[in-house]
């Protein structure tokens, strides 16, 4: 099988000034057709010659690519989670996502979720959602302050799956962008996307990082 190397890197009605602000955030590419398979095992169908890595490579990933699903695999993903959901956004406001968190808490599962603050220029972001999630008894934290942004968006299911994406959990991002998900499950890449989560979920980031995800920023200028 080829090589390929991973890069690292929700209930109330949205209003018109929230909707707007996705749309003028979220970076669009629009009425690009999908390719016929959205869907890749990337072992079987991508060829990408990886680097020399002491640290290994990455192989049991799947690959979705958007708009051609609207969400619909991650969103199911959240509403088949058996035991916990971690989730980092950077914007956060679909409604099918945030009733699929609400959902998750009300089913007696460990849903956590960590939102960015703000937004260039220094707007809000997310404070609608946080306060809705907040409202239903979602445990939900503004990332660390020591980051200008947490542009992430990923989500981790029963600790056993790590979704690493581009694709904010808005609107736009399920409906109309041009977003790659990445589905993995190797466990040491779950592992270490659960540390980093749980260390900006406590206010306590990681500080050093030694594995094979590329992570801003202790180590993405480097790799």
């Amino acid at each position: 099988a080829p090589d390929v190397v991973v890069a690292d890197a929700a209930v109330a009605d949205v209003t018109s000034e929230r909707a707007a602000l996705d749309a003028t955030t979220d970076a669009a590419e629009f009425d690009v057709a999908p390719p016929d398979a959205a869907v890749f095992d990337v072992a079987r169908d991508v060829s990408v010659d990886a680097p020399a890595d002491p640290l290994g490579v990455s192989r049991d990933l799947r690959v979705i690519v958007e708009p051609s699903e609207h969400g619909a695999a991650l969103i199911a993903a959240i509403r088949g989670a058996r035991r916990s959901v971690h989730m980092t956004m950077y914007l956060l406001s679909a409604r099918g996502v945030i009733d699929a968190l609400v959902d998750a808490q009300r089913r007696g599962l460990e849903v956590q979720v960590v939102l960015n603050r703000t937004l260039p220029g220094g707007a809000a972001a997310n404070t609608a959602s946080y306060d809705t999630l907040t409202q239903a008894g979602v445990a939900t934290r503004w990332a660390p302050s020591r980051f200008d942004f947490t542009h992430e968006k990923c989500v981790i299911v029963d600790g056993a799956e790590a979704w690493v994406m581009t694709m904010n959990a808005t609107q736009a991002g399920l409906d109309t962008n041009r977003e790659f998900l990445v589905v993995d499950h190797e466990p040491d890449d779950v592992r270490d996307a659960e540390s980093v989560f749980l260390g900006d979920f406590a206010g306590t980031p990681v500080t050093a990082y030694a594995g094979r995800m590329v992570l801003a920023p202790l180590n993405a200028q480097a790799r």
